[in-house]
């Protein structure tokens, strides 16, 4: 195998891997109810709800 093709080999498994483990986040965000959901099971129930309208009126 040349190097070229054992770099592009390289390149397309990392891709892979990476296009996975960004999927799989996709999936777990969805499952907490989107981003405020997964937000709130992080920082607690309302917070992010409550950060959110803070910066809109800030705006």
């Amino acid at each position: 195998m040349t190097r070229e093709k054992r770099d592009s080999f390289i390149v397309d498994r990392l891709t892979d891997l990476v296009e996975k483990a960004v999927y799989k986040a996709f999936e777990i965000i969805s499952a907490r109810g989107g981003v405020l959901g997964a937000m709130d099971a992080i920082v607690g129930p309302g917070t992010a709800g409550q950060c959110s309208a803070l910066l809109l009126r800030l705006a």
